[in-house]
């Protein structure tokens, strides 16, 4: 099966494409190709970063300190970047993110990293699903992206809709995530949706000088109806990009 012509970073095939159908997940391919085509065409002056799910997968499980600096070098994951964008997935392995073959992961969230106000800020869809996930990739980040939330911070993964078995509700001194209020999705796989049209939001009302902490309202007005056609979207994206780059082959 060869690859769709697209970005340089981003793998793409017709089986993907498939998945933009309603009701399957989207996943690691197709958030990756999102996510390089707000990087290259809707924020290129922008000094935000949008992390590969891959990349960011790597970052939460990497344990080698001195490995771990140097894939966030290579990924240019500093406070340079006013914003860094971080796809949070609950895989167990990063072969075929939300993949119903695989059974890997089964929902997508985003991480967000403020560099103005030192702090991660967590969007999730569902109820706060993914916190630990983000938390746990947060930690991995904090020696590069230093954090300042205030102690009273705690884990928010007690709603029932998506408590894992053997998980129990806990609370700690200290987390280094905020959980954002995020708009809700209304069925169970638009988890990418959401993702992908919260990222682009906040993208946008940060070049409006809105920061992340003040972003609720717009978020709240915008996302739930640009996630209803965000699939609808993202097969246009990817038709220009192949298109794009046919002329230039």
């Amino acid at each position: 099966m060869s690859a769709i012509p697209t970005f340089d970073a981003v793998e793409l095939y017709s089986s993907d494409l498939a998945l933009c159908k309603p009701p399957h997940y989207l996943n690691d391919n197709l958030v990756g190709f999102a996510f390089e085509y707000f990087q290259q065409k809707l924020f290129p002056e922008e000094n935000f970063l949008f992390l590969h799910p891959g990349a960011a997968f790597v970052i939460g499980i990497e344990d080698d300190p001195e490995d771990l600096m140097d894939i966030l070098k290579a990924r240019g994951v500093s406070t340079d970047k006013k914003l860094i964008f971080f796809p949070v997935n609950n895989a167990t392995n990063n072969v075929h993110m939300m993949s119903s073959k695989t059974g890997q992961g089964s929902h997508w969230s985003l991480l967000v990293y403020d560099s103005a106000s030192a702090t991660f800020y967590h969007f999730d869809s569902y109820g706060g699903c993914n916190y630990r996930n983000a938390t746990r990739l947060a930690r991995k980040l904090e020696a590069t992206l230093p954090t300042t939330v205030p102690s009273s911070s705690k884990d928010q993964t007690s709603d029932s809709k998506c408590k894992p078995k053997g998980s129990h509700t806990h609370r700690s001194k200290r987390q280094p995530v905020v959980e954002a209020k995020s708009p809700q999705q209304t069925n169970g796989y638009h988890c990418a949706d959401y993702l992908l049209s919260t990222a682009r939001a906040l993208a946008q009302t940060a070049t409006e000088g809105i920061a992340v902490k003040d972003s609720g309202k717009q978020l709240h007005e915008h996302v739930p109806k640009a996630a209803s056609q965000l699939r609808g979207d993202l097969l246009k994206w990817i038709k220009a990009i192949e298109e794009e780059m046919s002329k230039k082959s």
